[in-house]
């Protein structure tokens, strides 16, 4: 009797002779009758406020039956379930099952069955329950791990999406499985149809070949195409179900490019460099030889002296640019009297080669907050290139403004010339540092490709910009926006 002590029952029979008799059975072998219900609804109300430990549900009750009513009790508060039945059918013992019933016993029940029942019942609740529990916590870390990916995957597309660089994914025969958008456009968008077929045949002769390789090691091939230079690596996935290969494209134009103007640099600076040295070795020389000559040969010596220290100070002030160690001292400052000052600098060389030279000043005249030290030498380079490359007769104008951009008003200085102009190949990489024109520009004027370097770095440090305009041998316009001093803005 000791094991049936403190076990709770609620019984739900709507025969009061048969509960009578249900419930002098379970006291007399001990268990605690915690309720009786008459019907379906109030057996599940009455589980769900006492917490009985086993509930003795009758099939056949009005209202509600007590298969429906031992499914309601399962889903609100699961209690282990014996169904009492008059007789004991193959349709009902599958109905009552699936509704959660543990035991059936068939009325009119006898003590050593109804034991029997309540114990079968309580075990197969307590495996069904561990089992729930089990598959409960199975799902949670299914959906956990399943969100987890969900993550990784929202996380790989958006680099994907994000990268500069192209990124394909290519099976053992390298059939293309996946791309990200660099490498789709490239593929069927920005490259001519020869060019992608050749990108396209490398990506899957790579990843072919990585497939094949042990995993862990790298391919690596260069490719030309018409207006780009492509580098390409591949490496197999490790951990994955079948050989998968990522082939990663990477445009190298630009370091190319940068690679061959710093070597035009280098030509540049050395020729520059060269030339003086040689030119002050021979008028040495010369002034040995012809020392009633020296004013004239001196004054050579000095030239050639003033060419390279220019070209020394160029390269450490872009030095000092990247570096953030240019000195900035900027101030209220007038710009119609700093470009008064650059007319009044340059009017000789301007006259020496029959230019025009002039300044449209600006009503009211702007005020711009700059350091009038380094902007007098933006303007200086600017002026000065535009004679440099102006032909005789032609003009050269200075204006000042001020003009709205970007929601605010800005202190402009635009430069126009009426010379030989920049060919529109050439006008994206026109501030690029070590970059000269190609043809007669660069065959006119010597210079080492600094001095629009050196005027974007400068004015960009002001918090402005510089744009251009040009059309071959109608002229150009280079034009300089600045911040407005305080009481203009």
């Amino acid at each position: 009797m000791n094991n049936q002590e403190n076990i709770r029952v609620l019984v739900a029979e709507d025969d009061h002779l048969v509960g009578e008799t249900i419930r002098g059975l379970l006291e007399k072998a001990g268990y605690v009758v915690a309720g009786e219900a008459t019907n379906g609804l109030e057996a599940v109300e009455m589980t769900q406020s006492l917490r009985p430990d086993v509930v003795l549900m009758d099939i056949a009750m009005p209202d509600m039956d007590g298969i429906e009513a031992t499914r309601l009790i399962y889903e609100r508060c699961p209690t282990p379930v014996v169904a009492l039945t008059a007789y004991e059918t193959e349709e009902l013992v599958s109905g009552a099952s699936e509704a959660g019933v543990g035991a059936y016993l068939v009325k009119p029940p006898k003590l050593r069955e109804m034991e029997r029942a309540i114990t079968i019942a309580r075990a197969r609740f307590d495996d069904m329950m561990e089992l729930r529990q089990y598959a409960d916590q199975l799902e949670r870390r299914v959906q956990q791990r399943t969100t987890q990916l969900e993550a990784q995957h929202a996380w790989l597309q958006a680099v994907l999406r994000s990268v500069a660089d192209g990124i394909v994914v290519a099976n053992e025969q390298g059939e293309i499985v996946q791309t990200n958008p660099v490498a789709q456009a490239w593929l069927s968008k920005t490259l001519s149809p020869e060019d992608a077929a050749r990108l396209q045949k490398m990506v899957q002769g790579m990843a072919r070949q990585t497939c094949a390789q042990a995993i862990g090691k790298q391919s690596e091939m260069t490719l030309e195409l018409t207006g780009l230079d492509l580098e390409l690596r591949a490496a197999q996935v490790a951990g994955a179900q079948k050989p998968t290969a990522v082939v990663g494209i990477h445009d190298v134009s630009h370091l190319k490019a940068l690679n061959r103007m710093k070597a035009r640099f280098v030509a540049n600076v050395s020729h520059e460099l060269r030339t003086p040295v040689t030119t002050i070795k021979l008028y040495v020389e010369l002034m040995r030889r012809h020392p009633e000559k020296w004013k004239e040969y001196l004054k050579v010596l000095a030239d050639e002296t003033d060419h390279q220290v220019r070209l020394v100070e160029d390269i450490l002030q872009i030095s000092h640019i990247d570096s953030g160690r240019l000195e900035m001292k900027p101030r209220p400052t007038a710009l119609d009297k700093l470009s008064k000052d650059v007319i009044a600098d340059l009017w000789t060389l301007a006259q020496e080669r029959n230019l025009i030279l002039e300044y449209y000043r600006a009503q009211p005249e702007p005020t711009a907050m700059v350091d009038p030290d380094k902007i007098e030498q933006v303007l200086s380079n600017l002026v000065e290139n535009a004679i440099q490359y102006t032909p005789e007769g032609g003009k050269v104008l200075i204006s000042t403004g001020k003009v709205e951009a970007e929601g605010r008003l800005w202190a402009t200085v635009a430069v126009m010339d009426t010379g030989i102009g920049i060919p529109e190949n050439e006008l994206p990489h026109i501030f690029d540092r070590f970059f000269r024109g190609e043809g007669e520009r660069q065959i006119q004027v010597s210079g080492t490709g600094l001095g629009l370097a050196i005027v974007q770095g400068i004015v960009e440090l002001h918090g402005g910009w510089t744009t251009v305009e040009s059309q071959v041998n109608a002229g150009t316009i280079f034009t300089v926006w600045l911040p407005l001093a305080e009481e203009q803005a």
